[in-house]
């Protein structure tokens, strides 16, 4: 088995624990055999990996899946109004039609509200993303800053651009 396979399995037993309620890291370490920094790194590992996950799903699935709903509850729909409208249907089985048919609405509706939802969770990881993307910069504005200073640079001085020479 190559090294790769090895870590991607040790990774899914570290995540079957977490999921059975294992929290302490030396705890998983020693069910495991392997060390806690290993541990933590998987861990971190996992974190990312279902942050990407999760950003996927919320991106691009749950979008297709709601259009695929939407487009399925059109053919009931269609299919419903067909059977309304035979000639030769009973009167049970019209009367049955239009109760899919109202039923049918009623899932529309939700759907479009389950939109704005998702909608929502969206914009809410963009502006948790922007949010990151600001404290990344300002992250590595105030490391510049420090280095200034260690160098003996005054950081206020070099960061003002109205700063005569």
């Amino acid at each position: 088995m190559k090294e790769q396979d090895l870590i991607s399995l040790r990774r899914s037993k570290v995540l079957e624990l977490l999921a059975q309620g294992y929290t302490n890291q030396r705890e998983i370490s020693q069910l495991l055999n392997v060390s806690e920094p290993t541990v933590s790194r998987d861990i971190a590992h996992i974190t990312r990996e279902s942050k990407e996950n999760l950003d996927h799903f919320v991106a691009k699935r749950i979008p297709l899946e709601i259009e695929r709903c939407h487009m399925a509850l059109n053919l009931v729909l269609r299919k419903a109004f067909e059977i309304t409208n035979l000639p030769n249907a009973k009167i049970s089985e019209r009367l049955h039609a239009l109760s899919v048919i109202l039923t049918t609405y009623d899932k529309i509706e939700d759907l479009i509200d389950n939109r704005h939802v998702a909608d929502d969770i969206t914009k809410g990881f963009e502006r948790k993303e922007e949010e990151l993307q600001q404290r990344e910069f300002e992250f590595q504005r105030e490391k510049e800053r420090q280095q200034m200073i260690e160098e003996g640079m005054d950081p206020e001085l070099v960061d003002d651009p109205n700063r005569v020479a």
